[in-house]
């Protein structure tokens, strides 16, 4: 999963001492504790390879930095199907799919399958950090080696606004932040790779969403 960003914590206290000459107890003021949140600090998902038994076994890292407002996100992924678009998701909960997310037996992970472990997504790696449909079309084509390499940076203050904003689908697998929560918590989110050939030997029970062909939204990676 992907690690521990950094996490400053101020803790103040103060006392006092009892008077001379007896056993009097000593008072002391109420501890004050003042905790400061933020996301800054360099986190890294390394990935370990889905439905390999499509005949693929992707592998590879993605590594988010945090510095004051801006935000750089870089793919760095080998393995993949080469020539195909892939989509990358960073999604709401901490836990990959495995080969016993396959509920129904069919001898691949899907879509919503996947999602059942990893929760929805909260963050496209797209053409456009700072908006979760803006761009979210775009991922990038593996070469001829089964590689691809991504860079993309935003402002960390837009893309909290968009991320706690309205949600305008409530049933699509995209999700906002919980109102009142202003923070990434990265170290508590798995990132997943997605997409396999169209010409893939999938089985006819590999799920999908609203007639949009399976082989992209494969899973075939996760850290």
């Amino acid at each position: 999963s992907v690690m521990l960003g950094t996490t400053l914590l101020t803790l103040t206290s103060c006392g006092g001492k009892g008077g001379s000459g007896g056993a009097v107890p000593a008072q002391s003021n109420p501890q004050v504790s003042t905790e400061v949140l933020t996301d800054a600090g360099i986190y890294r998902a390394v990935l370990s390879p889905l439905n390999t038994g499509l005949g693929v076994s992707t592998s590879g890292t993605v590594e988010i930095k945090i510095e004051g407002d801006d935000v750089r996100v870089k793919s760095n992924i080998i393995g993949a199907p080469a020539g195909v678009k892939h989509l990358q998701n960073i999604m709401v909960a901490q836990t990959c799919p495995d080969q016993a997310s396959d509920t129904n037996a069919d001898t691949v992970i899907d879509i919503k399958e996947s999602l059942a472990k990893t929760g929805q997504i909260l963050i496209p790696l797209d053409s456009d950090l700072s908006s979760q449909l803006s761009g979210n079309d775009y991922g990038p084509i593996a070469n001829n080696a089964g590689s691809f390499v991504y860079r993309r940076s935003a402002s960390l203050t837009q893309m909290l606004s968009d991320l706690l904003d309205r949600d305008p689908d409530t049933l699509d697998p995209i999700v906002k932040l919980p109102a009142g929560n202003n923070m990434l918590a990265l170290s508590n989110r798995v990132v997943v790779i997605h997409g396999v050939k169209s010409s893939a030997d999938l089985p006819a029970t590999v799920a999908s969403f609203d007639g949009v062909p399976a082989e992209p939204l494969v899973p075939i990676a996760c850290g």
